[in-house]
Formats: C-alpha cells, sequence, structure tokens
C-alpha cells in the first residue's frame, strides 16, 4: 500500500507527529448508509484505532478518502481529515464541492502551512476522480485565491452519538499517484 504525504508542521496542541500528513485511502468495514437510513451522518465518527501508538498507520492530521461516501453530490464528500479525541481519532469533515478545513485544524495552521501539507493530498483526492484542483477550481488564479485564504467551517456540525469504525475491519486501499 502507498501513502501520498505533504509536510511536516506540528500544532502546540496535537501530538508530535513523526511524519508528514498522508493520504490514505480506506474501505470501511459497513456503509454508513445501510438500507436507506443515514443516521450515521448526523454522528460524530470515531475511527478506533491506538492512536497513543506512533506505529499506528493513521495520525492526528492525516487525510482520510473514503470514495464510497461519494455520492454525486460533491468532488470533497468522501475526504475526512483526522484528528485525535479521548477514544480514537476523530473524523472531521472537509466540505462537500470544494475544499473546506476544519476549524480545528486552521487554526493551527497558517494559509501556506496548509497549501504546503494538503494541497498535493487534495490534488490526488480529485486525480481519482479523472481531474485536477485547477479543474475544480476554474483555474489557476482561483486555486490561487482559495489558498491565500482558504474555506474553514464556519459552524462545527451539532452531532448526535458516536459511530465507531473499527479500524482493523476497514481495508486501506492502494493510492496512486
Amino acid at each position: 500500500t502507498t501513502m501520498a504525504t505533504g509536510n511536516t508542521n506540528t500544532a502546540e496542541s496535537t501530538p508530535q507527529r513523526s511524519r508528514p500528513p498522508h493520504l490514505i485511502i480506506l474501505k470501511l468495514h459497513e456503509s454508513p448508509h445501510k438500507d436507506g437510513n443515514y443516521e450515521k451522518y448526523n454522528m460524530q465518527w470515531i475511527l478506533d484505532a491506538d492512536h497513543h501508538n506512533e506505529d499506528c498507520m493513521i495520525q492526528n492530521g492525516d487525510m482520510l478518502y473514503i470514495p464510497e461516501l461519494a455520492s454525486g453530490a460533491g468532488e470533497m464528500e468522501g475526504v475526512r481529515f483526522v484528528g485525535t479525541g479521548s477514544d480514537g481519532f476523530v473524523l472531521l469533515g472537509a466540505g462537500i464541492e470544494s475544499p473546506v478545513f476544519p476549524r480545528a485544524l486552521a487554526e493551527l495552521k497558517s494559509p501556506q502551512d496548509l497549501r504546503q501539507d494538503y494541497e498535493m493530498l487534495l490534488d490526488i483526492v480529485v486525480q481519482q476522480q479523472g481531474f485536477s484542483l485547477v479543474d475544480l477550481f476554474g483555474g489557476k488564479e482561483v486555486v490561487e485565491e482559495f489558498w491565500a485564504s482558504p474555506d474553514v467551517e464556519r459552524n462545527p456540525k451539532e452531532t448526535q452519538g458516536e459511530w465507531h469504525i473499527p479500524l482493523a475491519e476497514c481495508t486501506v486501499l492502494p493510492t496512486h499517484e
């Protein structure tokens, strides 16, 4: 399995990283919308893994791409950023039609650091869907405008309960760079 990497940048309130952020393509252990039930989308998603173990393949700050979440509504709906919580890794949304950084992540990094860490990873995600960030934004100038002032979530989503996703039962898919 290959994983794409971004740049290393450590935030004061996050554990020290031993590597740059990675893009990890993941197939979930079960669909979040079984039998037409979409309740799990209103829950906080927790990836159950040993987030205290430095050898864990997933670390705080990584980006997950979960292709099965793509419904056609937008290119980013399958993307989640990884944060840490008390019970495991908290999965934070990344927008629907274009990248939106979780407030918790954006408050810890400058726009330049966000770009250095995540531009290549986001471009790989849209390449998986057949195009580039330039295509998504409609031109190089618009991409530059985005990275000068990246979109940040305004109000974190209210959640109702937790959905625990056992990493050991998920499948890591190859990243085609």
